[in-house]
């Protein structure tokens, strides 16, 4: 599985370090943050519920 292999990006460690930067340069305030943190939460949980969804009751009859 080559899911985080991004082929266009030749040092993934300084590409990460850079977006981190530029997340943290974000002009926003306490209350927006704590908004952004509360929705990756909502969509982690999300995506959790849909793959459990998505998998067989029993892994023997897959």
């Amino acid at each position: 599985m080559r899911f985080h292999v991004f082929e266009g990006v030749p040092n993934p460690a300084a590409y990460k370090r850079g977006y981190r930067r530029l997340l943290d340069e974000l002009p926003v305030d306490d209350l927006e943050k704590q908004r952004v943190v509360e929705e990756c939460r909502r969509a982690f949980t999300l995506n959790t519920d849909l793959f459990r969804a998505l998998e067989p009751a029993d892994p023997l009859t897959a």
